[in-house]
Formats: C-alpha cells, structure tokens, sequence
C-alpha cells in the first residue's frame, strides 16, 4: 500500500511523457533526474523574461528566523542527539548566510532564492549514503529542516511570481524531488537485496 503522499508523487510522475515505469527503480531515477534538468531550465529562462523581480529580503530573514525556533519544538529535531542539533541548526543558518550574501541594498531577486534554494537541493537531497554512512536521524532531520527551509523559499519565489507558469514549475520540483527520494531508497534496496 502506498501513502497518500506517495500516491500523489505516483500520479505526478504518470504526467509525464517520459516516464514509463520501468521495473528498475534506477531508469525511473534517470527520467525524474532529467526531468528536474528540464525545469531548472526552463525556471532560469522564464526569470529572464520576467526581468528578475526583486523585494526586500529582510522579511525573507525573519521569516526562516522564526521557521528555525519553530522547528526546535518538532519531535524530528527535539529526539536528536544534541550535536546532531547543532549540525541541523548549522544548515539552517547557512541558508539564511547564503541569502544574506546575495541580498544587495536590502533587496532579494527571484534568481538569488532560486539559486540558494538550488544549492540547499544538492546539500539534502543527494544520493542517499551506502552502507549507514550518516546517521539516519540526521539524515531524516536535515530533509524535514530543508523541507521547511525550501517551502519558505518556493513561496518566497511565488510571490514575485505569482502566475501559473512559476507554480507548475516549482510544483512540478518539489514533486520531482519527492519522488527522487522514494526512487532513491527503491534502488537501494533492490540492490541490497
């Protein structure tokens, strides 16, 4: 039985034309891997024609300041260990640092959440380790703080943004990347079995 969330991943993925549900979770890995290629894409180009809109990124601060104390009461962070506390923490900060260094004159872009939120990407969502190399406390705590983090970030984004097209792109992402999680995993046992 698959989860509700996982069933909305699964009818995602049936949208799309490449994607034909191949036994190997490894060629489904591929397909959603290029399909995330492709929406990165075509988000860099849709922000050039839009001029690259730019707000006041103080609020954008507070607001993942107060996502951060909110965090520390969820079971996900308060079970850690507490230097496992600390490195969730430090993720956290090094997402407002990164959108810190890129705010000119008080102002954010489009761009410069994109991109943080692209770097944030690589940092949790990659390959999941072999064999047990990271705790997967840790691990589980990183996803959900950069779940967070990147929720606040895509509607961040949305708001200099606010049209369909922006919304089916950066939808279609988080999906993609939901789904890249689940493939990931999938793959993983299989080849340990």
């Amino acid at each position: 039985m698959h989860s509700p969330s996982e069933e909305t991943v699964i009818d995602y993925l049936h949208t799309l034309p490449d994607y034909k549900g191949d036994r190997n979770p490894a060629v489904n890995a591929n397909v959603v891997d290029s399909q995330l290629a492709r929406h990165e894409a075509d988000l860099q180009s849709y922000i050039k024609r839009s001029k690259n809109p730019n707000t006041q990124a103080q609020p954008l601060f507070d607001k993942l300041e107060e996502l951060k104390a909110g965090f520390h009461n969820l079971p996900e962070y308060v079970e850690l260990m507490p230097d496992a506390q600390k490195k969730v923490d430090l993720f956290i900060d090094t997402a407002v640092k990164r959108l810190q260094e890129r705010a000119k004159k008080g102002n954010i872009t489009a761009k410069d959440i994109l991109e943080v939120r692209r770097a944030l990407d690589k940092e949790i969502f990659r390959k999941k380790p072999s064999a047990g190399l990271e705790n997967p406390d840790l691990t589980g705590a990183k996803e959900v703080a950069g779940k967070y983090v990147r929720d606040e970030l895509n509607q961040a984004f949305l708001k200099l943004m606010p049209d369909d097209e922006a919304y089916r792109l950066i939808n279609g992402m988080s999906m993609l990347f939901r789904a890249k999680n689940l493939l990931d995993v999938k793959a993983g046992r299989s080849v340990n079995q």
